[in-house]
């Protein structure tokens, strides 16, 4: 796997190079900064490679489960990466180079940590050219093909919108659109990492022959995943037009509509992120992936639609990445795996109709009745909200929920009552298939 991985690198690479030697061809950029811009790109083509020549070593953590380590070298790089960017940008000049050198230097310190650790937690991981075996390496490039598959898909959806801002559209929008989406990316991630985490959960019930157990797990991950994803997405729809004008200054408040739109994008994606991990833990990596790069692929041409004939800007480019989202996640995915009796289409339409309006009612209603009576006295209006929230929490209680949920919810509030927190420490030591 290494030797395939390590000649996609030097071919990354080399297409890296390519591209900054005709970046300013590609791309349009202002004056005085073209030597920059071609050299943080001859930069990150290098971090590419480098993580692409080394991504074997996640294998190892995932196969053996050792999320610790994996989380403790993130967390240890991110702040190193962080840490470098302040002092190269405070000491010196400020420059984009650096940014993209501290990246450099981040990637070849997480490197070598996996690559020590990974001989810790394998003692006899070697690397030997000459036990290569060259069916074994044609079923690994296979797979490691579909995989790659699947990171072309993902930065033609992620960053091709950006191209076209900075080629369309005015710097000021590119800006605003990499900054909102870089929070809205950071906050989609918490969605993503306990997810990952159960990719080996799901793979081991499939290869058990435990199919019900993915369908109930599929279900209860929905409905869990609902209720916290809209009030964190609901409040970051409505306030962060507010906390983006305070960032970013008054220039940006024609662009405020532009926000509510990314939140409904990364509400689909958090609530659909068990959706995703389903088939590829299963194998399907392949279809997967193809139903990633289609969705890219008309992810595009929705958003070249939507600016160039319509005229909609940068709502335009996020109208596309909805329409996407929600029907490949919604309709597309959840189809397939129907197909494949690992869930009822109709029952998942339930879970998630049943969890999106009982959540709404908890979200919406007191944000409704505080702002329609805010003319009003702080009683009446409070009063109301109040209200509201408890018949969102009674629909939340009613239908968001199964009957075995809500009786260990009870036993939870029940030994809470009784022990304090240790009660609650020995139900999760005791009851950890149900949380």
């Amino acid at each position: 796997a290494f030797i395939f991985m390590l000649t996609l690198a030097v071919v990354l690479f080399g297409a890296g190079v390519g591209i900054a030697w005709h970046f300013n061809q590609i791309f349009k950029i202002a004056p005085g900064l073209e030597k920059a811009a071609a050299a943080t790109m001859v930069l990150l083509a290098i971090v590419t490679s480098i993580s692409t020549a080394f991504s074997v070593l996640d294998a190892i953590f995932v196969a053996t489960q050792q999320y610790v380590w994996k989380n403790y070298i993130s967390i240890g790089v991110t702040l190193i990466r962080a840490l470098l960017v302040v002092v190269l940008l405070y000491f010196f000049r400020p420059w984009v180079v650096w940014v993209a050198l501290a990246e450099l230097i981040a990637t070849v310190i997480s490197v070598t940590a996996k690559l020590v650790i990974a001989r810790k937690i394998m003692p006899f991981l070697r690397f030997n050219p000459f036990l290569f075996d060259l069916k074994t390496g044609l079923q690994v490039l296979g797979f490691s093909g579909a995989v790659f598959l699947g990171q072309v898909s993902g930065i033609l959806y992620w960053h091709t919108d950006r191209i076209l801002i900075n080629e369309f559209l005015s710097a000021r929008e590119l800006t605003f659109y990499a900054v909102v989406t870089m929070f809205g990316n950071q906050i989609y991630h918490l969605f993503q990492v306990p997810t990952s985490v159960l990719f080996p959960v799901i793979a081991s019930a499939e290869a058990t022959g435990r199919l019900n157990y993915i369908e109930s797990f599929i279900y209860r991950w929905l409905r869990l995943s609902i209720i916290f994803a809209i009030p964190i997405w609901a409040l970051f729809g409505l306030l962060g037009g507010k906390f983006f004008r305070w960032y970013l200054g008054p220039r940006v408040a024609d662009q405020s509509h532009f926000i509510p739109i990314v939140a409904i994008t990364l509400l689909f994606s958090s609530v659909t992120c068990i959706i995703r991990l389903t088939p590829l833990a299963i194998g399907r990596v392949l279809f997967v992936n193809i139903m990633e790069l289609i969705g890219a692929l008309v992810n595009i041409g929705l958003s070249l639609l939507f600016v160039l004939l319509l005229g909609w800007g940068l709502s335009g480019v996020a109208l596309g990445t909805v329409i996407v989202v929600v029907f490949k996640n919604l309709f597309v995915i959840p189809c397939y795996l129907s197909a494949i009796k690992l869930i009822k289409f109709s029952s998942f339409f339930i879970t998630i109709w049943r969890g999106f309006v009982s959540s709404l009612c908890l979200v919406g209603a007191p944000t409704i009745f505080w702002t329609i009576l805010q003319g009003y006295s702080y009683i009446l209006a409070g009063t109301l909200s109040f209200l509201g929230l408890l018949v969102g929490v009674f629909l939340l209680w009613k239908f968001a929920f199964n009957i075995d949920e809500r009786l260990f919810m009870i036993h939870v509030y029940r030994e809470f009552r009784a022990s304090g927190f240790l009660g609650l420490v020995r139900i999760i030591k005791t009851n950890m298939s149900m949380i």
